[in-house]
């Protein structure tokens, strides 16, 4: 009888540490989504307009919150073979690249300045979209970026993004230079809006107060963003728009793609330079006069003697080889200081 009632209590012994829930054994990674963190994540496979639902059954202590700041505006980040198969916004009647998804921003730490988001202590109301040239943001023009441009706009109130085209899509040299670029036409004006979204997220910005300058290839994209087909499909999805555009540096157009068109829906500020070899022969004075007669507050400045990249102090002398002929950058510090300038004067014209 005593042995029958030991081998019970071993056996019960055996059972009792053999499995359980498990659910110690499942770690859950929980997210904060507030607005006080650094991170805008959009969900995975969750609709935009749908908000991420709280867990009803989490294995740790620690409830999941539901998001407080979550872009209504952008579509949700979905993987390619989701994309396949569901409805996608269109720009200019053709669908955008699906192989990428869309890019996704956060407010600015102490390290970085690619897809952030920096705030300033005195917010104006105002938010610029800045758009690099087509290597998007590196090593050799990232403080140029933050100091010529972020900083500048900053300290007068408005809050800047920079929109890196190649983070986490497998880019690499030459990125989005030249004819064969590693993206669409139509994927990189998405990013332009993608980014508008992002800013119109942020809490005290004005939607109608939003702005884009891009330099080179992103004076081109910016310019193709606002021009009035791409303008009047982005409007059917409520998506917030650019209210004028500055372009530095950048061609009108080439044998593979028209950018800047008499058909732009915003103002324009286009800054060119006489040296500058690298845009080629796409523009005219009858197309800014087009342009100008259409939206007044519209200006087209040529600075005598100026490069392209005038604003490149870390690409200072930098030589290469266009379909044009022979580029050689010049860092020039009066003309960079002349066009950050008109691009304040000219942007303060629509924050009044």
């Amino acid at each position: 009888m005593i042995w029958k009632f030991a081998l019970g209590i071993i056996l019960l012994t055996i059972i009792s540490c053999s499995g359980g829930s498990g659910a110690d054994r499942i770690q859950t990674e929980v997210v904060d989504l507030a607005p006080t963190v650094t991170s805008i994540p959009t969900p995975m496979s969750v609709p935009t307009a749908t908000p991420l639902p709280t867990p009803t059954s989490v294995p740790t202590a620690t409830p999941v919150p539901t998001p407080t700041f979550v872009p209504t505006a952008i579509p949700a980040i979905l993987q390619t073979e989701a994309l396949k198969t569901q409805p996608t916004p269109t720009l200019a009647g053709g669908q955008f690249d699906v192989r990428y998804a869309d890019l996704t921003y956060k407010f600015a730490g102490p390290y970085g300045i690619s897809n952030r988001i920096f705030k300033p202590e005195n917010n104006n109301g105002g938010a610029i979209l800045f758009l690099p040239s087509c290597s998007g943001v590196q090593h050799y023009n990232s403080s140029d970026i933050k100091e010529n441009w972020v900083d500048i706009f900053v300290e007068r109130g408005y809050t800047v993004a920079v929109t890196d085209y190649n983070e986490g899509r497998n880019a690499s040299d030459p990125w989005n230079c030249g004819k064969d670029k590693h993206l669409s036409h139509s994927r990189l004006v998405r990013d332009v809006y993608i980014g508008v979204q992002a800013l119109s997220n942020v809490p005290d910005i004005n939607k109608d107060k939003i702005f884009t300058i891009g330099t080179s290839l992103g004076a081109q994209i910016g310019a193709s963003a606002v021009d009035g087909h791409y303008i009047d499909e982005v409007k059917e999805n409520g998506w917030a728009i650019p209210s004028a555009h500055v372009g530095l540096y950048g061609g009108c157009g080439y044998t593979s793609q028209q950018y800047l068109e008499t058909s732009v829906n915003r103002p324009v500020l286009w800054l060119s330079a006489s040296d500058d070899v690298e845009v080629g022969e796409g523009c005219s004075i009858e197309l800014f006069n087009s342009i100008k007669e259409k939206f007044p507050e519209s200006n087209f400045i040529t600075y005598d003697g100026a490069t392209h990249c005038w604003d490149c102090k870390q690409l200072d002398g930098f030589k290469k080889n266009t379909h044009f002929g022979v580029q050689e950058y010049r860092y020039d510090p009066d003309v960079t200081v002349q066009s950050q300038n008109q691009a304040l004067t000219f942007i303060e014209k629509f924050m009044q």
